[in-house]
């Protein structure tokens, strides 16, 4: 599961004076201007099981797109070009 929030809190800016998580000030997290909007109004969180995916780290986007893909009811086409990616790619590899 990629998450992202359905609030701003961005709105929260720079008058968050220390990181609400105990970070130091700057930069400041999601996971600390998320903290610091509780304190001042409400906003909807859901919590789920289920997988969960880094999109911070290097082709944690992509690996995230790929597992909804082949979740999907086009998992067959997914599955296919991929393979075909992965047939073009070593047919290439053999020329150079």
């Amino acid at each position: 599961m990629a998450g992202r929030p359905r609030c701003n809190p961005w709105r929260v800016g720079r008058r968050c004076p220390v990181g609400a998580t105990g970070r130091s000030p700057l930069p400041i997290t999601l996971a600390d201007a998320l903290a610091q909007l509780a304190t001042r109004e409400r906003y909807l969180a859901i919590e789920s099981t289920g997988l969960r995916y880094d999109v911070g780290v290097k082709y944690g986007l992509l690996i995230a797109q790929l597992a909804l893909a082949l979740n999907g009811r086009d998992r067959d086409e997914v599955l296919s070009r991929l393979v075909e990616l992965l047939a073009m790619r070593q047919l290439g590899a053999g020329v150079r």
